[in-house]
């Protein structure tokens, strides 16, 4: 892997990084697609942005922290507010991959057609249950009317069993 330091110093050389926003721009014009002041990278619809540098693509969440840590991150870089094109510094910390799995917000389509976790449908009560994993083991909570309701008791309960879960 490059060295960071020697990366963000490449990178300081064509762009400029506003802490306050978490953009990154481009300080000048390059090969009549890129012009000077505009936001640098491409947002994958996941919301992740990767800007690419010296031949080098990169996390534009990575490169936020690098800039301002001068190192890579340790492990792997959480948006607090659950949103992954906020790449201002205030809302990313260096966390294990099980602390930034557990900041989940939304878990993406699924079968049962919900997509806030914790929350599950059941066609056979017709009810949305809300059930949490702990230690391998799935604990049920309980039964809901609607997908929110049932995400809303599992946020409560992963609040008390995880610490540093900001959800």
């Amino acid at each position: 892997m490059i060295d960071a330091q020697e990366f963000v110093d490449s990178a300081r050389e064509l762009l400029d990084f506003s802490p306050e926003t978490g953009e990154f721009r481009w300080k000048k014009s390059m090969r009549g697609h890129v012009k000077q002041g505009d936001i640098a990278g491409s947002r994958r619809n996941d919301g992740y942005i990767r800007i690419k540098v010296a031949q080098h693509g990169v996390w534009a969440h990575r490169l936020a922290w690098a800039w301002v840590n001068g190192s890579w991150p340790k492990f792997t870089i959480d948006h607090i507010n659950g949103n992954t094109s906020d790449n201002r510094i205030s809302n990313l910390r260096d966390v294990e991959q099980q602390t930034n799995s557990q900041n989940r917000i939304k878990a993406g389509p699924r079968k049962n057609g919900g997509t806030l976790i914790g929350a599950y449908w059941c066609k056979t009560w017709k009810r949305w249950k809300s059930a949490i994993g702990i230690n391998g083991k799935t604990k049920h909570i309980g039964w809901f009317d609607s997908e929110q309701e049932a995400h809303e008791a599992y946020v409560l309960e992963k609040r008390k069993l995880h610490k540093g879960c900001t959800i």
